[in-house]
């Protein structure tokens, strides 16, 4: 008996020293990496994206080397960031206590939701139809009201908060430091309004607008001016045109700032797309399946940044980088409509544009009436016709190109792209409002990029450095003949649109509305995607 029961023991001990050896080596790989990153031992949970060289912070000096270096700017400063914001590190215990209830409970949504506060009457309408966003969150939620019971914007963030994926927002909910409610004496305000490519990748350490503003106070001080900048980053995911307008209407104007810079372009884009007659009955493409052990890999990214290195590179074993195959289809060009020349204010312009100029005068009204102005962007699309993608790092362009954007062939979308490149270009001409080209300067380098429209950490410094060389002469030329800085006109308390939000149990007290409306899905009410 003494002698089988040691048998035992030993068979059982090869296994048990291979599994406690490969633990032990697998939790070092895990805090040596974590070390060579930079990226806290605490928490255990990864915070923001894991994909490989989001993060990095390389010296970006050698893509601007060849570029302009306006009014004395040193290209130096492009790897010079502005200064951490305080409590960035730490995730707001109660976020991460919902994140947990979500998890165990199951629930596959995306994560970004759970720490919105959302517009009181998008809820009472379309909050808990099948599909919705926050039908299924299993906790409570937040909600506001928007002014005149409006539809716009459909969600904020919470105010004051850091969240797991990492992004700290201020007192008034926007992403960055914080600012006061009236401007300062001899401050420049620039507000930054868009979606997701605005807000910009939560784990990176700012924003392309708190880049802009960091460098506007270098500048600023390299020139012995009396003058600062601050900036709000009112962007927010899969915000649309019609929700743009809604921000700048009910947030933005009582901070008074000098300038509204206006970045989007791709989220009406890819609506139309979704409704498009004449692209025929063609099923959505979607990512292949994957295997139960790529998904148990894939589920433990959250927590391991081994893992989301394995992750990455298994993506790219069986990749070419060769365009998937298109199915057939056609893309109707409206009758009329100039290709080359487009009349930005035609209401036949394809894609979401006529929507789209429309909202942008209603900007370009509201900011003259209150002694403001808009700056408009070209809007940046990774996309070449023949492109190859990188085997490793192209995945999630591959798969941004495929779902969002698909059918479409590569071709069909640098078409599109540069269409209306020229209508925003067109527009800020007519209209005489400032156009920064970022397009035009921004490099078609997969290493800046998350997919085909988001950039990377370094992507996105590369991002404000070009929107800062460019408004510079603006922003000098204001300041010269005595337009900036702007004194503080009306003297707040508490900002008119922006209040403390709700926390509310029961969501679903009344049924929805029809929302069949191309209007809301080009316009105001769909959520988007998001990147988490």
């Amino acid at each position: 008996m003494t002698s089988h029961r040691r048998r035992r023991q030993v068979l059982w001990l090869g296994p048990t020293v291979f599994i406690a050896t490969s633990l032990t080596l697998l939790i070092a790989s895990e805090i040596l990496l974590r070390l060579i990153v930079g990226h806290p031992l605490i928490p255990v949970q990864i915070a923001g994206y894991n994909l490989a060289g989001a993060g990095s912070t390389r010296d970006m000096i050698p893509f601007v080397d060849a570029g302009p270096n306006e009014f004395g700017t040193q290209r130096e400063w492009i790897n010079q960031g502005p200064p951490p914001l305080p409590g960035r590190d730490e995730p707001d215990a109660e976020l991460l206590k919902w994140q947990k209830t979500a998890h165990d409970s199951g629930w596959k949504g995306l994560k970004v939701n759970l720490y919105r506060q959302w517009n009181a009457e998008w809820m009472r309408r379309y909050g808990c139809e099948p599909g919705s966003p926050i039908e299924a969150i299993p906790i409570p939620v937040h909600e506001f009201d928007a002014p005149n019971d409006s539809l716009v914007p459909m969600f904020r963030y919470l105010p004051g908060r850091t969240t797991p994926l990492g992004m700290r927002t201020n007192r008034f909910a926007w992403r960055g430091p914080e600012l006061p409610l009236d401007k300062p004496p001899g401050t420049v305000r620039l507000a930054f309004v868009g979606a997701s490519t605005t807000v910009g990748t939560f784990s990176c350490a700012a924003s392309y607008p708190e880049y802009v503003i960091h460098w506007l106070n270098l500048w600023a001080e390299s020139e012995g001016l009396d003058v600062r900048f601050d900036g709000i980053n009112a962007g927010r995911e899969g915000m649309t045109s019609r929700n743009i307008a809604a921000i700048v209407r009910s947030e933005i104007l009582p901070m008074e700032a000098d300038l509204i810079f206006y970045y989007e372009g791709v989220n009406q884009l890819r609506r139309w797309i979704s409704h498009e007659e004449s692209l025929g009955d063609i099923p959505r493409q979607t990512p292949p399946k994957t295997s139960l052990a790529r998904r148990i890999l894939i589920d433990a990214t959250g927590y391991s940044l081994l893992a989301g290195r394995l992750q990455f590179f298994l993506s790219g074993l069986d990749r070419t980088g060769l365009e998937s195959v298109k199915p057939p289809h056609e893309i109707s060009w409206p009758t009329g409509v100039s290709e080359s020349d487009p009349d930005p204010f035609d209401p036949e312009l394809p894609f979401g544009l006529a929507i789209i100029t429309q909202d942008l005068d209603s900007i370009v009204r509201m900011a003259a009436a209150h002694g403001s102005e808009l700056a408009l962007a070209s809007f940046v699309f990774l996309v070449e016709e023949d492109m190859k993608l990188d085997r490793w790092k192209g995945s999630r362009i591959e798969n941004f190109y495929n779902t969002t954007l698909w059918p479409l062939t590569y071709a069909e979308i640098r078409r599109v792209a540069d269409f209306e490149n020229r209508v925003f270009h067109s527009y800020a001409r007519k209209r005489i409002v400032a156009f920064v080209d970022l397009a035009e300067h921004y490099p078609q380098d997969q290493t800046l990029f998350m997919d085909g429209v988001h950039f990377t950490c370094d992507g996105i410094r590369l991002q404000a450095w070009i929107v800062f060389q460019k408004l510079l002469r603006l922003v000098s030329s204001r300041i010269e003949d005595g337009q900036w800085p702007r004194p503080d006109q009306e003297p707040l308390t508490t900002h008119p649109g922006i209040a403390p939000p709700r926390l509310i149990e029961d969501r679903c007290v009344e049924s929805s509305e029809a929302t069949s409306s191309l209007d809301r899905d080009l316009g105001a009410t769909d959520p988007g995607h998001s990147i988490e």
